[in-house]
């Protein structure tokens, strides 16, 4: 913050002030009460001035949101989401999300727009999805000319880039994605790196943007995705799957299981190893609707790890699993293409 890292204990003293001065005021607030109920809740919610607590975030926040607070339902919402401070419950965080997003938020908005999307929480509407994210849009580009918000920039960027919730512009979207790099947003830097790696819509620099990546992935799960499929496959670093195995390890994502599923049945790589294959794979299957289809993935994640399944049929399936391969079984249900 504005005091500097040699000054932690006296910033620390002022929240505490602060988070005591809100709890004091709200007691006799009146119209203001929504807003300090919600500041107080933010406050335990990032540990300032307090100890982390969100339990006690979820009690202020809720107080506020059921009086009408945008940002305390998005903040609820949250909460409900990742499950912190209260039962996770994606189906009440779709429904917070949504009513913060009707009242203006544009992050509620971007939210909501994913849920409806990818059926998260609620039923697929790909109509009203993309209602959403042109109010998201519309909001985050009102908010950007100054910001020195790295997640704004970084939503900005890739709703730019890929014509979500606007026109696609590629260059417009990358200089979003360099401002929020610049201002250390991971998802941003992973974005960045990526397109100075293959130098796409920017000039290829690939030792920057390596760089930018592995700085990155200290605490973003795609960046160390990413740069595990580049030393998988020797793509702009020299190969090395032991480190490609080990950042997959790291990530808890479906398709990080279901390229370590073929690792594992792969002997180029390792020794083939059965077990662990099937239990990668198996995960990679049983994955919901967020991994929807993509550019690099033309059929859902889990469909494409179940029709893997059935192409390395000698899978000898432990006895605890096999019920679990036996309904994975939708070999009908995938286009032709890769049925066979």
């Amino acid at each position: 913050g504005f005091l500097g890292e040699d000054n932690k204990d006296i910033a620390k003293q002022y929240y505490k002030t602060a988070l005591e001065g809100f709890i004091e005021v709200e007691q006799t607030a009146d119209k203001m009460k929504p807003f300090f109920q919600y500041r107080i809740g933010a406050m335990y919610n990032y540990g300032q001035g307090t100890e982390q607590n969100y339990t006690e975030a979820f009690k202020w926040f809720q107080s506020s949101a059921i009086a009408g607070n945008p940002y305390a339902m998005f903040a609820l919402g949250n909460l409900y989401y990742y499950g912190k401070g209260v039962e996770k419950d994606i189906a009440k965080a779709f429904e917070w999300y949504k009513q913060s997003a009707d009242k203006k938020n544009p992050y509620a908005a971007y939210m909501t727009a994913r849920m409806l999307q990818n059926g998260t929480g609620t039923e697929n509407n790909t109509e009203q999805a993309e209602e959403y994210y042109k109010k998201a849009y519309e909001g985050f580009r009102s908010m950007e000319e100054n910001t020195k918000d790295g997640d704004l920039l970084y939503k900005l960027g890739i709703m730019t880039m890929n014509g979500i919730g606007c026109e696609a512009d590629k260059n417009a979207g990358a200089e979003y994605l360099r401002r929020g790099a610049e201002l250390k947003n991971a998802h941003a830097m992973c974005e960045y790196g990526k397109l100075l790696v293959e130098g796409k819509t920017v000039p290829k620099d690939t030792d920057r943007g390596i760089a930018m990546l592995d700085e990155a992935a200290v605490t973003n799960e795609n960046a160390r995705y990413y740069l595990g499929k580049l030393f998988l496959k020797g793509e702009y670093v020299y190969p090395n799957p032991e480190l490609a195995i080990k950042l997959f390890h790291t990530c808890d994502s479906p398709y990080a299981e279901y390229a370590l599923g073929k690792i594992y049945l792969d002997e180029r790589y390792v020794y083939k190893k059965l077990a662990l294959a099937e239990k990668c794979l198996l995960k990679a299957a049983e994955s919901n609707l967020d991994c929807a289809p993509s550019f690099h993935q033309p059929i859902p994640l889990h469909l494409s790890a179940r029709c893997f399944l059935h192409k390395y049929g000698e899978i000898p399936f432990s006895a605890h699993h096999a019920q679990r391969a036996a309904a994975l079984s939708v070999k009908a249900a995938l286009p032709a293409q890769y049925a066979a």
